[in-house]
């Protein structure tokens, strides 16, 4: 079997409705453009945080997209390891964003729009590790 054959039974072995396809595909549609987007970024700011927010949030990206695959594709959740990577990576992430955005030059309505972004990121960490301690009670 070839690896398109492959993914494609699993994929229509592990079927579950139409809106969950549409809403997957989505959020796979989104975080390929946000990965698109990073890769042609220009990095202008030469601090630490800088380079740590972008590793963190191009690692977060990855995690995120395991976790898609081995839900959609295995319909599995993703082990220990990936349950505390996860919201490591993104609330890292967020907390180097912090000092980039003091530079940030742009229309005020996205920086609030950011700021928005951050907060609900980290808001979803805590729901996230809430739901993998029913899993992992260390957590």
């Amino acid at each position: 079997l070839s690896p398109l054959t492959s993914i494609g039974t699993l994929l229509s072995s592990h079927y579950g409705s139409a809106l969950e396809e549409a809403f997957l595909l989505s959020v796979v549609a989104i975080t390929g453009y946000c990965l698109v987007e990073m890769v042609q970024m220009q990095m202008k700011c030469p601090h630490f945080e800088a380079r740590v927010h972008i590793l963190c949030n191009t690692l977060a990206i990855f995690c995120s997209l395991y976790g898609i695959a081995m839900e959609r594709l295995y319909r599995e959740s993703p082990e220990l390891w990936w349950a505390v990577l996860t919201p490591v990576l993104y609330v890292v992430s967020n907390f180097t964003m912090t000092r980039l955005m003091g530079m940030y030059g742009g229309p005020v309505a996205y920086k609030r729009l950011f700021d928005l972004g951050q907060s609900f990121t980290l808001s979803f960490q805590g729901i996230h590790l809430l739901a993998w301690s029913s899993v992992y009670p260390v957590l």
